[in-house]
């Protein structure tokens, strides 16, 4: 997911560099999806091993409402990078 989330965007920046304004935009836009998948899943969009107070935040407690989130947003991201 990092990964994908670090190529869509240089793939995004190049594409509003070169003038591609709306494909860089529907990028972001797909790219927003993965961010948003990964912070279901780390608990945060950019930095994921983030400390706390305390001690350690505990792994992702995952629900099955959530499971089914992240597979739709898998599926989501599947379907437009087609």
């Amino acid at each position: 997911m990092e990964r994908l989330h670090s190529h869509m965007l240089y793939l995004a920046h190049g594409s509003e560099v070169l003038g591609h304004e709306t494909f860089a935009m529907r990028i972001f836009y797909i790219r927003e999806t993965v961010m948003e998948l990964l912070r279901m899943i780390e608990g945060n969009r950019v930095q994921y091993g983030v400390p706390i107070l305390g001690g350690i935040r505990p792994r992702a407690e995952l629900d099955q409402m959530k499971i089914n989130s992240i597979r739709e947003g898998i599926d989501f991201v599947e379907e437009k990078n087609k």
